[in-house]
């Protein structure tokens, strides 16, 4: 059985060779992903924890006095200035029992493979969760691009730049919701039998224009996913310090926009923690999200997913 120390190490190298081979794969996509620690200037930090975060995650590591007002422009700037100023705030205040600020943010900029001619964008209906209907910008093509389908879904693949990055459109049946979708894609046999059933079709592709602004705390989410100690006296994290702490919160902040060209998406995760006293004949389709469906940014030899969501409703 792996011990402890082992696991880390697996972990934090598995992390560096994922993040290297992410950023290597594809130059004609913008992909950056940075970590930051902001801590207490005040309260001294395991040398080893610091040396971890520096030599794996390639951390910038800045000790701050929380108890005045400039450590909030100081993190507000790094999150602004690593998400090419699409995430201007994450954090509104801090305070002198602050422990540290862990922040990881991950941009991307990719150009489709094969682009939507803004000559074929229309006003089309959309028709929103609730049923209500809204005209938005539909944009249109007639291409290649890897599909399939089953009961609940049709997916297609929309590539960018060199393939390497893919955008994935999972939209619902008609008669199957939102949620029935999300369901069975958390389910990973289901998942690998989708993306195992991918072949060239014709399609004809309506997708709307779409922007997006999320920001959301995650703490009861992570504790009903079974971490609820980490925010609670009773948490360990002497591998940070040997002061007591604990998680005061979890947040993500995300933007996406999705365009003729391509998508921009950026999205920063701030965890604040204070002291405590994750071929045939190709077929012809017709696949058109005139209604709410799931969109999922991956590279695509690793499957690793970058940004994933739902659009439910547009802004008109």
């Amino acid at each position: 059985k792996m011990g402890d120390y082992a696991k880390e190490e697996l972990i934090n190298s598995y992390y560096k060779k994922l993040k290297e081979a992410l950023l290597k794969t594809d130059p004609t996509t913008k992909l950056s992903i940075a970590n930051a620690i902001f801590t207490n200037q005040s309260v001294l930090i395991n040398p080893d924890f610091i040396r971890t975060n520096q030599s794996y995650y390639d951390a910038t590591v800045q000790p701050v006095d929380f108890s005045g007002t400039a450590a909030m422009g100081i993190i507000n700037q790094w999150a602004s200035d690593h998400t090419n100023g699409l995430i201007k705030e994450v954090i509104d205040k801090t305070n002198a029992y602050d422990l540290m600020y862990l922040l990881n943010a991950i941009y991307f900029k990719g150009i489709w493979t094969r682009e939507f001619d803004a000559k074929n964008t229309s006003r089309l209906p959309f028709t929103r969760e609730d049923g209500t209907i809204q005209q938005v910008d539909m944009m249109r093509q007639m291409a290649t691009f890897n599909y399939t389908e089953d009961q609940l879904l049709q997916m297609v693949q929309l590539p960018y730049g060199n393939q390497a990055f893919s955008m994935m459109v999972l939209l619902p049946r008609q008669g199957k919701r939102l949620q029935e979708v999300v369901a069975a894609t958390r389910q990973t046999d289901y998942w690998n039998g989708l993306k195992s059933g991918l072949h060239e079709a014709e399609v004809d592709l309506f997708l709307p224009k779409f922007k997006t602004e999320y920001s959301k705390k995650l703490n009861d989410v992570l504790s009903k996913m079974g971490m609820e100690i980490a925010f609670t006296d009773a948490a360990d994290f002497s591998g940070m310090t040997d002061h007591p702490a604990k998680i005061a919160f979890v947040k993500q902040d995300t933007y996406i926009s999705t365009d003729e060209s391509g998508t921009e998406a950026a999205a920063v995760t701030t965890v604040g923690m204070e002291l405590t006293s994750m071929p045939a004949e190709p077929q012809r389709v017709v696949f058109n999200a005139d209604k709410p469906f799931i969109y999922i940014i991956q590279e695509n030899s690793t499957g690793a997913i970058l940004f994933m969501g739902a659009v439910k409703n547009l802004n008109d």
